[in-house]
């Protein structure tokens, strides 16, 4: 089924219930910030009075994606709101459960519950939280929250005779929005329980693991009884010894991490960027006709200096991200990228020389992350390359600029975040090859170095009111690759004019430099405060392979190659075509 969107404007209940069973089968989105998201309620002779996922316990679950914002009432014996969370659901609500019952099943890791400070159980009422399957129980950690001055709503208070049921093992996680010296600690209130005796325990809370939002930082769980409460306490601890940002983001924005970071444009690029230099090098065949890898050997007949190539090449590659850690978050992406090369070359006496122009486009988004981030993007990327054949050696040079054009979006639970972010990369890069035969087989061994510089530009978001200044970055760095090409003897065909071979190369590339781009935040223009910025890296060492198949022909060669990056973070494969026309 479509998912649903519900948002409300004026007073009033985006989904109300007095009687019987409201069922949710598909994706649902709420957002009432200022009023109620849902209000269940019965007359005293209805038994049933149901908003959920499912009917009752018994049923089966039946996990779907829920974005919840705004208040959540309960006002009956007979209210229940019953909720399978599935990844990506984030209830931010504040709780009003004066009668009845409210079950949250989280059925993922990143299925996310905050309550909104204020929130109560009441007298005859009940939360139950089941982390069966992991789930993610967001807390606020400020001032205002302070065991020894506390001046506010605490998050969560359960009145005498209320009931808070935790079963599972899932994670409590402290929104950091103070900075502490490191080794000090600060404990805050959590959960408030009234009227109990001086035994009571929270059961269940031992299960559940905490974490907090912010490197550095350490939060540890602990029960209290004190005038007849039970408290839920939080305390915080700046790790000696650690030198962790600050808190990502200003404590009055309620805002995980940023669209960059989430979704790391300019690593993206850089790896795509490689992908495209692979494929677009020149690099000599000393003995054959000089081409380009993607058309591969030619039939051995030796041009001229006046030849001239023109080659077309369309492209589809994909890439993924996974494995990072993003604030505690478990952080993964994908993208998907196509686009079409052209190149011209030249032949010399003793080398050549080319040019070429790439164009295409990709779409990227999150995976696992509590507010996902999307993106729509396009580059345009030009390459120069020149080559001169020293006896039995070949060297290669190459410069190329890439210019990427990103749309980001990122889902909060009220609206979506639009941010413009343009990269810039720039390229050079110098090649040593040779080459010797192993029977009918040529291997060809090569070096390359390259210098890269890429640029990031600032852009601002408005949140919550605040207005986010991102700062661009910029990110220096070399890398280095040895790599081994093979080329099959030339095989012949139903027809004398053409011929085929198989080409397979395999290379090990090592960055040296930074690996990742450095930006910071402020709050506003003016403000004197700048938040550096995690994000991202890249890893140290790759691996590239490339298997090719390709025919040849007197003046119009084709070819079709799979090309496969691996990492530690990453994974990428491509598949390239190309047509190439001697003229």
């Amino acid at each position: 089924m479509a998912p649903t969107t519900i948002t409300t404007s004026n007073q009033g209940e985006a989904i109300s219930n007095t009687g019987g069973i409201i069922n949710i089968n598909a994706p649902l989105t709420v957002n009432a910030k200022n009023n109620t998201a849902i209000a269940v309620d019965a007359m005293p002779s209805i038994q049933v009075s149901t908003v959920g996922t499912r009917a009752t316990h018994l049923q089966p679950a039946n996990p779907q994606i829920i974005r919840l914002n705004g208040q959540i009432q309960l006002l009956s014996p007979a209210a229940l709101v019953l909720l399978d969370l599935s990844a990506d659901s984030q209830i931010n609500s504040r709780l009003n459960i004066s009668e009845g019952e409210m079950l949250l099943s989280f059925d993922s890791p990143h299925a996310q519950f905050s309550p909104v400070a204020g929130s109560t159980v009441g007298s005859k009422g009940a939360l139950s939280l089941n982390f069966e399957n992991g789930g993610l129980w967001q807390m606020p950690l400020t001032a205002e929250f302070q065991n020894d001055t506390v001046t506010g709503t605490i998050p969560l208070t359960v009145q005498s005779g209320g009931q808070l049921s935790i079963t599972g093992s899932g994670t409590i996680q402290g929104l950091v929005s103070t900075t502490l010296e490191a080794g000090n600690s600060q404990t805050y209130v959590l959960v408030k329980t009234e009227n109990v005796d001086a035994s009571y325990q929270y059961n269940g809370i031992d299960e559940l693991q905490a974490s907090t939002n912010t490197p550095g930082y350490k939060l540890n769980i602990e029960q209290q009884t004190t005038d007849s409460s039970g408290y839920l306490l939080g305390v915080l601890t700046r790790e000696e010894n650690t030198p962790g940002p600050r808190p990502p983001l200003p404590a009055t924005v309620s805002l995980s991490y940023l669209p960059h970071q989430a979704l790391p444009v300019s690593l993206i690029d850089q790896l795509t960027f490689r992908q495209l230099l692979n494929n677009m090098a020149t690099t000599p065949d000393n003995s054959h006709l000089q081409t380009v890898p993607w058309v591969g050997i030619n039939s051995g007949e030796v041009s001229s200096a006046d030849s001239w190539y023109l080659q077309v090449s369309p492209f589809l590659s994909n890439l993924k991200g996974k494995d990072y850690n993003l604030y505690s978050f478990d952080q993964s992406w994908k993208a998907d990228t196509r686009g079409l090369g052209l190149q011209l070359l030249k032949t010399l006496p003793e080398g050549y020389v080319s040019a070429g122009f790439t164009m295409g486009d990709s779409n990227g988004f999150t995976k696992g992350l509590p507010e996902s981030v999307q993106s729509n993007s396009n580059y345009r990327a030009v390459f120069l390359g020149w080559s001169r054949s020293i006896s039995h050696v070949d060297l290669h040079m190459q410069t190329a600029y890439l210019n990427g054009r990103h749309n980001l979006q990122q889902s909060i639970p009220n609206r979506q975040l639009q941010a413009q972010v343009a990269t810039d990369l720039t390229v050079a890069q110098a090649t040593v090859r040779t080459g010797l035969a192993i029977g009918d087989w040529r291997v060809l061994p090569s070096a390359s170095l390259s210098w890269w510089n890429t640029q990031q530009s600032a852009y601002r978001l408005t949140v919550d009111d605040t207005e986010l200044q991102i700062s661009g970055g910029r990110q220096h760095f070399w890398q280095a690759t040895p790599r081994v090409d093979l080329t099959s003897p030339l095989m012949p065909t139903v027809s004398p004019a053409l011929s085929w071979q198989i080409t397979a190369d395999l290379g090990h590339t090592t960055v040296i430099g930074e690996k990742n781009m450095s930006t910071q935040i402020r709050a506003h223009d003016q403000s004197p405060v700048s938040i550096p910025l995690a994000s991202p890296m890249l890893d140290k060492h790759y691996w590239q392979s490339q298997l090719g198949l390709h025919v040849i022909g007197k003046q119009l060669d084709a070819a079709i190659s799979y090309c496969l990056d691996k990492s530690q973070h990453l994974f990428s494969q491509a598949f390239t075509a190309s047509v190439s026309w001697l003229f």
